[in-house]
């Protein structure tokens, strides 16, 4: 695949991001991030989960894990980032040593 098709698009100028419309549609509300990563290596993963989420301005809520057969099941609850924001972590996390999957999933609490 060509190196350009890997870039993302910026938002065209004139036009709201994804990002903007969530905010507008429920003003008031505070967006989450629940981030789940599979990883094979429990400990350092997560210490690197949370140097990521300081460095992507996010704060974390709260830390799940469960061990599923060999692997380790993350669950980390991020607050303070934009879903364009949480979804870079993610692919962040989903690069590092030892991670099986990443995925997010967005909430929006109504306050």
């Amino acid at each position: 695949m060509p190196q350009s098709a890997l870039r993302p698009v910026p938002d065209l100028p004139g036009h709201r991001s994804a990002d903007d419309e969530i905010e507008q549609a429920f003003p008031g509300s505070v967006l989450t991030h629940v981030l789940e990563v599979v990883t094979r290596d429990r400990l350092a993963v997560a210490i690197a989960a949370l140097e990521l989420i300081g460095e992507a301005g996010g704060r974390l809520e709260a830390l799940h894990l469960a061990r599923r057969g060999d692997s380790h099941d993350h669950r980390l609850k991020v607050v303070g980032l934009r879903p364009r924001q949480a979804r870079a972590l993610c692919d962040r996390l989903a690069a590092l040593p030892g991670v099986d999957r990443a995925a997010v999933e967005h909430q929006i609490l109504q306050s």
